[in-house]
């Protein structure tokens, strides 16, 4: 009986922490999280994003500075056009109209003086894109931080549960004794042992199945974080990411406000009025200052001395028909925006769903533990009587293994309420977009 006694105080431990509303988050919890940071390959991935977002700023950014080329050539040709061209009374003089070996080396300089907001345009989307790069790391960082708690608490509900399981079957193995030693006395008969034999089968296999469980549990966590097992115990058994009160409204509001998935959904919406304000410059004129300078041949009256040249004006383009592509492109824009205000709705429909089964599930398992202590209370005063009443052989077997059962029970569902409310406040918490690691 001392095995039960020290579940009742472990029990109680969690119903004072129930109490008190600690805020504080576990330190292993924490450390796991980060750890698994480091060691999922996705955030990797999300990581690596990020930096080619900002190198595509830089990118982005060159458009608006002037660009320099150079560039060079040589041909020989042959034949080449020449005429004999008089130059005085019968004197003539060969002219030729190119070199046979051509020369031309030169730098080239362009620079967009109005190009109606075209590279702003592009660096402004870009600035957006790399935001909602950063806001899609930590979006995946807080679902595996929920799916690292989910894992976590999970093995200390497993592990907490097989506590339960063996001080059952210690229960049972001194049964077994006590039925043993008057089936020798001839107080008991010998269905008594094997029926006893049967329970304890039977709580190995629940043992067993538990154990299977657990075993799974650490190879997820393994997989998340590559550590393969914790340390902390049932009485550290709790999840509080910070206050979560208010109405499923009110909730709803905060969610919008600091859950990314919201963030990310504007951001799209903002990326389809970049893409349009990119497309519509596009059909503005485009002016530039060019400039060239460099060396070739081909002057008359020497046609191989290489000699320098340069050039400089203004260039002006100008759309003036595309097919009513213009005209197709805003259809798609609006289309594609009403679209994106359509997804943000839905997004708040859902997430309004999630919060009211969160709060529902967090609420009922809070009330149920309130409920199960009684209930823990009175199995336990019901098994020392059914033991006491069966050792001065009042009762039978079968009903002391009834009260033991029904402990059993109540302690596991007593520990089930607590994991699934703790599952309930991990999942509040990641709707909510709590930071809590």
């Amino acid at each position: 009986m001392k095995t039960y006694k020290f579940m009742l105080i472990t029990l109680s431990v969690l119903f004072t922490w129930a109490a008190s509303g600690q805020q504080a988050i576990n330190s292993e919890l924490t450390q796991l999280v980060s750890r698994s940071f480091t060691y999922n390959p996705r955030i990797s991935e999300l990581q690596q994003n990020v930096m080619i977002q900002e190198e595509r700023m830089d990118v982005a950014r060159t458009y608006l500075l002037p660009s320099v080329s150079a560039s060079g050539s040589y041909n020989y040709v042959a034949p080449v056009s020449q005429i004999n061209f008089p130059v005085g009374p019968g004197v003539t003089q060969l002219l030729r109209f190119q070199p046979n070996n051509n020369i031309n080396f030169g730098l080239g300089f362009n620079y967009q003086v109005l190009d109606f907001g075209r590279a702003r345009a592009n660096v402004e989307k870009t600035k957006t894109e790399i935001q909602q790069s950063k806001d899609n790391l930590e979006y995946n960082k807080a679902q595996l931080a929920a799916q690292v708690a989910t894992i976590y608490y999970g093995i200390a509900y497993l592990k907490s549960a097989i506590t339960v399981q063996d001080s059952v079957l210690s229960s049972l193995a001194q049964t077994k004794r006590q039925a043993e030693s008057k089936l020798k006395n001839g107080d008991a008969l010998e269905l008594d042992v094997l029926t006893i034999n049967s329970n304890i089968d039977a709580e190995q296999n629940r043992k067993v199945e538990l154990e299977t469980l657990l075993d799974k549990q650490r190879t997820l966590l393994m997989y998340s974080t590559g550590v393969s097992s914790i340390n902390e115990s049932i009485s550290d058994f709790n999840f509080i990411p910070g206050a979560a009160t208010g109405s499923n409204e009110e909730l709803a509001k905060r969610a919008e406000q600091t859950n990314l998935d919201f963030k990310m959904a504007e951001q799209r919406n903002s990326l389809t009025m970049h893409d349009w304000n990119i497309n519509k410059r596009n059909y503005y004129p485009l002016i530039s200052i060019v400039g060239n300078a460099g060396v070739r041949n081909g002057y008359q009256p020497d046609m191989d001395a290489v000699r320098f040249n340069y050039l400089a004006g203004i260039s002006i383009s100008a759309p003036l028909f595309q097919g009513g592509r213009y005209r197709q492109q805003k259809q798609l824009f609006e289309a594609t925006n009403t679209l994106n205000n359509l997804s943000i709705a839905t997004l708040k429909r859902n997430y309004e769903r999630d919060i009211a089964q969160a709060t529902a599930d967090i609420n009922s398992y809070t009330a149920r533990l309130v409920n199960v202590k009684g209930q823990i209370n009175q199995a336990q005063k019901a098994l020392e009587q059914t033991n006491s009443r069966y050792k001065n052989g009042i009762a039978i077997q079968v009903e002391y293994i009834n009260a033991l059962t029904t402990l059993q029970r109540i302690e596991l569902s007593a520990l089930n309420f607590e994991y699934q409310r703790c599952l309930g406040q991990i999942e509040l918490a990641r709707i909510l977009g709590s930071k809590w690691w």
